[in-house]
């Protein structure tokens, strides 16, 4: 059985263009400014490190269940 559009995760464009489309400029901004504050201040670095870490997890889950829904590779 074929997995249908409606229950296939997005696929890396998509999941892409979704992060894409969710970037708020005034956001960005004070992202920008406490990546900038990350590279002086360690307290700041750890958040930073771990939200990136948190980002990279949720993306490999997501193109993982892509990979193995609609691509059918092994986990």
């Amino acid at each position: 059985m074929s997995a249908t559009r409606a229950d296939a995760p997005p696929g890396p464009d998509e999941l892409l263009a979704r992060l894409i489309a969710a970037i708020d400029p005034v956001e960005a901004r004070v992202g920008v400014q406490t990546w900038g504050e990350a590279t002086t201040d360690p307290a700041i670095r750890d958040i930073v490190v771990d939200m990136t870490d948190r980002m990279r997890a949720m993306l490999h889950d997501c193109l993982t269940a892509w990979l193995v829904k609609v691509e059918h590779h092994e986990p």
